[in-house]
């Protein structure tokens, strides 16, 4: 009865939520913006043409293609406001279809955001413990890696399990085409042992992997529902995010960007992978609008409680390892990084985000509010998007996001510096031809009595 009670709770707040999206804020959007002018946030002509340069030059360098977004985040029902949005480059090479705001690019490793929302949803329901063993749900995980019964949800969350990252595999891309199911890919590629100790930061996709396998674990006695039909009822159906979803095989995705390696000049095809490898750990298509709608709800408590929202987006663990070459002096929350940084006057900034990188597609979102992590109540002011389609060493939506983010404080736009212009430099045909080297040695897998 208390489940029940609950439920309409929830479900009565979300039809006015709904109702508010859906009824008011379209009606006030027909209406003459009489009140607005003077009002509406905007970035002045200098600011915007620093963010078009740091997009232009990456991409007139060969590093990047795809939509940069900044947004004002907002503490209404309506999601934060644009303040500047562009693309370059181009969606499909075949077709030589350009790319634009709407487009919508596969997000890598930003679906760990989705995905721990959905997990302490589960725990602010009554259905979880932050303390629970995996193996309490998962029991054919616990029988085929005996050594990882004992890891808890905050552990796969905050990833602090040394499980190593299937990714790292040096065979990754040949199993990540295979079409699997949960329980068959954890049961065979998730039981090696990673390079640190049980409680210290290691980045692996596997924790996020065995979430989403937790969640359908936790949902089959509730409602049987799958890791993408609750992502789909609690977060996209819910925040009405027509151009975000997961990703599969099977279904024709309207804008979707193709997927390229290599430079804008000399760009060729990612390989082919396998959804059902990424899974909760990184499956999820968006655009920048939809990504800014999202990031506004969450941070604004229309997601989960503000006291989850408030664990969700704090550092438990610091980070460690070449994760901290990408993001110095970072901690890891769940599903986020909470980067330290700090205007060019030298006041103290606080980023909250994640990158993403899956074949073809490289990624980063940036929540930035000003003061220091243990800021109270921090006053979010802006939210930076980068999406591309051409995946490189060079990384260059991360960069790109650090330096919009100098820039809206007043700095310049300088393009990569330090570690990222190192690895601008070593990308291209190097790194071509180092891709084409590894797939002539998977074809000799293929060929061979490999068991793949």
């Amino acid at each position: 009865m208390k489940l029940m009670l609950n439920r309409f709770k929830e479900w009565f707040s979300r039809f006015v939520l709904t109702t508010v999206y859906g009824g008011i804020v379209l009606m006030l959007t027909a209406i003459p913006a009489f009140g607005q002018s003077g009002d509406m946030p905007k970035l002045d002509p200098g600011t915007k043409d620093k963010i078009t340069a740091i997009m232009e030059n990456a991409y007139d360098k060969g590093w990047f293609q795809g939509s940069v977004g900044v947004f004002q985040t907002e503490t209404s029902f309506e999601p934060g406001t644009t303040l500047y949005a562009n693309s370059i480059g181009t969606a499909d090479f075949t077709f030589s279809i350009a790319n634009t705001s709407d487009t919508i690019f596969s997000i890598g490793s930003i679906t760990k955001q989705f995905t721990a929302a959905l997990v302490l949803k589960l725990v602010q329901e009554g259905h979880l413990k932050l303390t629970d063993r995996l193996s309490q749900y998962l029991p054919y995980y616990k029988q085929s890696c005996p050594q990882f019964k004992d890891i808890t949800v905050q552990e796969a969350l905050d990833m602090s399990t040394n499980i190593r990252n299937y990714a790292t595999y040096w065979d990754f891309n040949v199993f990540s085409r295979l079409q699997v199911t949960p329980a068959q890919f954890l049961t065979t590629y998730a039981c090696v042992t990673g390079p640190n100790e049980l409680g210290t930061f290691e980045y692996s996709d596997t924790n996020y992997f065995l979430l989403g396998a937790l969640i359908e674990a936790v949902l089959e006695p509730l409602n049987q529902q799958t890791y993408p039909e609750y992502l789909q009822e609690e977060i996209v159906g819910y925040l009405g995010l027509e151009d975000t979803g997961y990703l599969n095989q099977r279904t024709i995705i309207p804008n979707y960007a193709g997927a390229y390696l290599g430079t804008t000049n000399t760009p060729f095809l990612a390989s082919y992978v396998s959804y059902s490898v990424a899974y909760s750990a990184g499956a999820m298509y968006s655009n920048i609008f939809d990504l800014n709608t999202w990031w506004d709800a969450l941070v604004n408590n229309r997601i989960l409680d503000p006291e989850y929202t408030d664990m969700m987006l704090t550092g438990h663990i610091a980070t460690t390892g070449s994760f901290t070459e990408f993001y110095p002096g970072s901690s890891y929350g769940f599903g986020v990084v909470i980067q330290p940084s700090q205007t060019p006057d030298g006041d103290p900034l606080t980023l909250v985000g994640h990158s993403g990188v899956i074949n073809g597609y490289l990624s980063q979102v940036w929540g930035v509010y000003q003061g220091g992590e243990s800021t109270p109540d921090p006053k979010w002011d802006y939210f930076v998007v980068v999406l591309s389609n051409l995946a490189n060493g060079c990384y260059a939506p991360v960069w790109m996001a650090n330096n919009i983010v100098d820039v809206l404080y007043g700095g310049d736009a300088l393009g990569p510096e330090g570690f990222f212009q190192q690895l601008c430099h070593s990308s291209g045909d190097a790194k071509e031809k180092k891709i084409r080297l590894f797939e002539k040695k998977l074809w000799d897998i293929l060929e061979s009595d490999s068991p793949y």
